[in-house]
C-alpha cells in the first residue's frame, strides 16, 4: 500500500452477551423489542432418530464493526458427525458499542440418538458462545424407530 500504510488483516471477533434456544422470536414493530417464545434446553422424543421440526436461536451481540458474519451450528457433543444444522448470516451494525440482535431459524433437524448436543455461535472462525441441548428418550418409548418429534422442551 502507498505511503507506508498497512492493510488490516486482523479480525476482532464480536462479543456475544447472551444466546437462547427457543421456539420463536417476535420483534415488536413499534418498539423493536424482542419477545422470546418457548425457551428450552432439552427435547424429548418417543424414538430415535428424532426429527425436530423447527427452533430459533436468539443472541445479543456487540463489538461488531460494520457487516459482520455469523454462523450458528447444532452439533453432537464430540463433533464426530456432520452438523445437525447450520445457518450463516450477516449482521450490519455501524457502531461497535451498539448491542444488536441475531435471530436464526433452524428447521428439519434430525437427531440420530439421545444424548448431549451443542448449539454454537461463531463469527468467522472465532467461537463466541455455545449452549447445551439435551435429547432425551421419553419414558416408555422405543429408541430404535424414527420419530417425528413436535414436543420441544419436554423433560425440562
Amino acid at each position: 500500500m502507498a505511503g507506508g500504510e498497512q492493510e488490516r488483516t486482523d479480525f476482532q471477533a464480536p462479543f456475544a452477551l447472551s444466546m437462547m434456544i427457543c421456539d420463536a422470536v417476535h420483534i415488536d414493530p413499534g418498539t423493536g423489542k424482542a419477545f422470546i417464545l418457548g425457551c428450552f434446553g432439552s427435547i424429548g422424543a418417543e424414538r430415535f432418530p428424532a426429527m425436530h421440526p423447527h427452533m430459533a436461536v436468539f443472541a445479543e451481540i456487540t463489538d461488531c464493526r460494520g457487516k459482520t458474519p455469523f454462523q450458528v451450528r447444532v452439533v453432537d457433543v464430540d463433533e464426530q458427525c456432520e452438523p445437525i444444522a447450520e445457518m450463516i448470516t450477516d449482521v450490519e451494525m455501524p457502531d461497535p458499542l451498539a448491542i444488536g440482535m441475531l435471530m436464526v431459524q433452524l428447521a428439519g433437524m434430525v437427531f440420530p440418538a439421545p444424548g448431549e448436543y451443542r448449539v454454537q455461535l461463531f463469527s468467522g472462525d472465532a467461537p463466541l458462545m455455545e449452549r447445551r441441548l439435551l435429547l432425551m428418550l421419553l419414558p416408555g418409548s422405543s429408541k430404535d424407530e424414527p420419530s417425528d418429534d413436535r414436543n420441544s422442551g419436554e423433560g425440562d
